[in-house]
Formats: C-alpha cells, sequence, structure tokens
C-alpha cells in the first residue's frame, strides 16, 4: 500500500498494537521484515520477534519462519496483522473449540464466511513445507488431508482486512467515528 500498514496509526492505534491489546498475555511470536522488527518489538515487549530474511516470498516464507521456532507439538495460531480487529473473545472461543478436539486446522465462520484467527496443529503443521512459495493460509488451511474444524461466531472483525487503501479508509472512518 505504499507504506508499512502494521506499525502505521490507524485512528490513533497502528495495527499491531490492537493486535498487542487482544493478545496480551498469550506467548506470541511476531514475524516481520527486518525494517519493522523494532516497532513490532516495542509494540509486543513480551513477544518473540523474528525476521523474515525473504518477505518478498510472501506468507508461506512468514510461516515458515514461525514455524521453525515453535516446539513441534504445539498448535500454531496465526494471526494476520492486517487483520486486528478480531476480538479477544473469539479467539477464546476458537480455543475451546479446538481443545482436545480430534481437528487439524480450526477457524472462524461469519455466515459461512472463513475468517480470521487460523489454528494449525502438529499435523498441519506437518504439510507446511509442501506449499507453494507465496501462497496464502488458504491452501494449508483446505489441504483435501486435513480435518477442518468451523467455529461459527458473530464477530465481523475475523473478515476485515487492510489490503487496500479503501479497507484501510473505511476502517480510519468507522474507528474514527466510534
Amino acid at each position: 500500500m505504499g507504506f508499512a500498514k502494521v506499525t502505521t496509526p490507524l485512528a490513533g492505534v497502528s495495527p499491531i498494537e490492537r493486535a498487542a491489546k487482544i493478545l496480551q498475555g498469550r506467548p506470541v511470536t511476531i514475524v516481520t521484515a527486518a525494517s519493522q522488527a523494532a516497532a513490532c518489538a516495542r509494540a509486543m515487549p513480551w513477544a518473540n520477534v523474528l525476521v523474515n530474511p525473504a518477505p518478498e516470498r510472501g506468507m508461506t516464507s512468514s510461516l515458515l519462519v514461525a514455524d521453525r521456532d515453535l516446539d513441534p507439538a504445539a498448535t500454531l495460531g496465526v494471526m494476520l496483522a492486517d487483520k486486528p480487529f478480531v476480538t479477544r473473545a473469539t479467539l477464546e472461543l476458537c480455543e475451546r473449540a479446538l481443545g482436545g478436539a480430534p481437528y487439524d486446522v480450526a477457524y472462524p465462520l461469519l455466515e459461512d464466511e472463513p475468517g480470521h484467527p487460523v489454528y494449525f496443529t502438529r499435523k498441519a503443521r506437518a504439510l507446511l513445507s509442501a506449499i507453494p512459495a507465496g501462497d496464502t493460509l488458504r491452501a494449508l488451511r483446505d489441504h483435501p488431508a486435513l480435518l477442518r474444524l468451523e467455529v461459527p461466531c458473530d464477530d465481523p472483525g475475523i473478515l476485515i482486512d487492510l489490503d487496500t487503501p479503501e479497507a484501510w479508509d473505511a476502517a480510519e472512518r468507522e474507528l474514527s467515528d466510534a
């Protein structure tokens, strides 16, 4: 978008700062470009900040960086910083639903629309290296070998994505009016 959207204030609070409020008290690993590492560390001082040496290779590249840093048995919850309007209640709802269940992938669903965050268990993480470079989470989330858990919710934040100038402007207007 021509600027560092993760660390740029949006109605006075950057998306990474919004994510920090939602994730407070949780173990967090942030994967970012070197140019954003210091700002991300300031926003979430408790987080482990990792630099993706090849951010131009897309989301798969970032996921692989995070995956190598985590305990192999851990579930990987992916919350994208340009989707900063997910509520903490939605995180907790998804985590409760996944806890102890025999699923490989879990994600919230709003009116039949899948959203974020997306959780990947050990079996799903084992398939991560086979996902093409530059691909999105969708390829892993929808992998035919994985058992998916769709968690119905009423949180529109699971769908709000700040990927276009129009989306950024709309979020800025809505937040300023609130």
